[in-house]
């Protein structure tokens, strides 16, 4: 096992300096503590944590909180176990990215699930005495919440939600531009009627999102029609009743996209249903391309929101927060990539 010598050699410095570094003191120069880190990582070196926490005062714990909202579970059948039907898989995804970033630096990870109208003193991890910092997950925050947090003096990073304050660490994937190349993808593929399942009216990106569809038709002089438009929870079968919806209306688009690939596959699902088969009788886009849509069948092409990297940004930004609370807040924005499956056909 390597110890905090074996490192101070490897990046040449003295084994007080390696320490400087990881208690995350600003007295050493950034070139010098970056050879530190890269030293750490390349020996696997972990510290004895015990003796570090008794310096720093810190827990050595990251609590990961995805808010969802209430409504979500009102589509269910209350007969059957609610959580083995909630398959969003956004926490997920990001929990690779947020574990690479956390697990060399000694920190252990609570995850949680909590409903939008939970009080803060109710969510259990949220406790200053146990956690060193949070990550708030998804569109379903609001300013209030993160107002309230900072009153409770709990660093804390958001991970996929905005606002127009900037006072707050953020990063997040530009929604409006992964469902425009979503949309724009299937125009370049002939198609013109586009079914649009948005995400649920309760989340902060929604509207962003249409915005993202409404500018790609608009480029290709295609009319908007709001009655193609469906809401849905990040559920398949809300997906479902979504696309069931849209059917009974008489709606027959060549394409879809959805607000998530969770939502997409609620679409397939019902599609299937009917007879119709993808990318045969019709085109479906997901958004987030995440584990599901490489999964479904065929493949789902999907707008990739960069979730690993979204969580390793996010934990990177929180480790500054922690170590350094006066720190100018961190706004990032990181660009979707389309992600091609086998789920669109090309029409003439």
């Amino acid at each position: 096992m390597a110890s905090i010598k074996d490192v101070a050699q490897l990046a040449g410095v003295s084994p007080s300096t390696v320490s400087l570094v990881i208690n995350g003191s600003n007295l050493v120069k950034h070139e010098t503590a970056y050879k530190v880190r890269q030293a750490i990582e390349q020996l696997n070196y972990v510290p004895n944590q015990a003796a570090r926490s008794l310096v720093t005062k810190e827990k050595k714990v990251i609590a990961l909180i995805q808010i969802v909202n209430d409504s979500t579970f009102d589509v269910l059948d209350m007969d059957r176990n609610v959580f083995e039907k909630f398959t969003d898989t956004l926490m997920v995804d990001m929990l690779a990215g947020v574990q690479s970033v956390l697990a060399p630096e000694g920190y252990s990870i609570l995850t949680k699930i909590e409903l939008v109208n939970t009080p803060l003193d109710k969510i259990d991890v949220l406790d200053k005495t146990k956690i060193d910092g949070a990550i708030f997950i998804g569109g379903m925050l609001s300013e209030e919440l993160q107002a309230r947090v900072k009153e409770m003096n709990i660093p804390a990073v958001y991970a996929y939600f905005s606002s127009e304050n900037k006072n707050y660490d953020y990063v997040e994937s530009d929604p409006e531009e992964g469902i425009y190349l979503a949309v724009k993808h299937l125009i370049e593929c002939g198609h013109r009627d586009i079914a649009f399942i948005n995400g649920s009216l309760f989340s902060k990106t929604n509207e962003r999102k249409l915005r993202g569809y409404q500018r790609a038709l608009r480029e290709a002089d295609i009319p908007f029609r709001e009655d193609w438009v469906q809401n849905s929870e990040y559920i398949g079968r809300a997906g479902y009743c979504a696309m069931r919806q849209l059917w009974e209306q008489g709606k027959r688009p060549t394409a879809l996209v959805g607000g998530s690939d969770v939502i997409a596959l609620g679409a397939y699902r019902f599609l299937y249903e009917q007879g119709l088969f993808c990318p045969r009788d019709i085109s479906i886009v997901g958004y987030e391309s995440g584990v599901l849509s490489a999964s479904c069948v065929p493949p789902m092409t999907s707008v990739c929101t960069r979730k690993c990297e979204v969580g390793m940004e996010a934990a990177r930004i929180l480790i500054n927060r922690i170590r350094n609370p006066k720190a100018k807040p961190v706004n990032m924005v990181l660009h979707p990539i389309l992600i091609q499956g086998e789920s669109v056909a090309r029409i003439k």
